[in-house]
């Protein structure tokens, strides 16, 4: 399935990547936004991160899997999350993270972002 994604942070094939002030690394600032706005009990965002089921997981079971204070950046970017969910093949998929899906679906198929609101 193509979900139409357009990531703002690769560039000509290039990923970027958002590291926080407390040393955490994301794909994107959508995320590091989400993460920081974990503690607002309404936060929509925060709410999208939590029902993004792969990355949600790897945060309960590791809450410093993407820490610099734990992890060296290699370590962290080459984290199969990273790569096979928040990445193309991730977009691609019947699956895509919620995050993803509702900020950067270019033409925002109307049929994923519905799925989202079950």
């Amino acid at each position: 399935m193509t979900n139409c994604i357009k990531c703002m942070v690769v560039k000509n094939g290039i990923r970027e990547w958002e590291i926080t002030s407390e040393g955490r690394v994301w794909p994107c600032c959508y995320f590091a936004n989400a993460w920081d706005k974990r503690k607002e009990l309404n936060s929509v965002e925060h709410a999208r991160l939590k029902q993004d089921k792969p990355m949600w997981k790897l945060m309960q079971e590791d809450s410093e899997w993407n820490s610099l204070n734990t992890y060296g950046l290699e370590d962290i970017i080459k984290h199969e999350v990273f790569w096979n969910h928040i990445w193309y093949k991730g977009w691609e998929s019947d699956d895509p993270s919620p995050i993803c899906l509702n900020e950067c679906n270019e033409g925002k198929s109307e049929l994923n972002v519905n799925k989202l609101k079950k």
